[in-house]
């Protein structure tokens, strides 16, 4: 199972030379990134509003895995999902 949000959440993030995610923030609460399971882009123009992101399935030092992901177009990062 897992819950996707509606809405992403932002989250700050620091990354390798590789722009893979080191550690990430979320209200305060920081986590480093344990492990990097998939990666892997979207770019399309839906309805006419670019799409380009850039996503990673993630395990953390708590042991939860998500999915987050940077938007290409302004380099901000957001929480999509978290697995069970």
């Amino acid at each position: 199972m897992s819950r996707l949000f509606s809405k992403p959440k932002k989250l700050v993030v620091k990354t390798g030379e590789d722009g893979a995610p080191l550690v990430m923030a979320k209200d305060g609460r920081v986590e480093k990134v344990v492990k990097v399971h998939r990666r892997w882009r979207i770019c399309d123009q839906w309805w006419k509003e670019e799409i380009s992101r850039e996503y990673f399935r993630i395990e953390t030092s708590s042991g939860a895995i998500c999915e987050i992901y940077r938007d290409m177009t302004n380099s901000v990062w957001y929480l999509s999902r978290i697995y069970d």
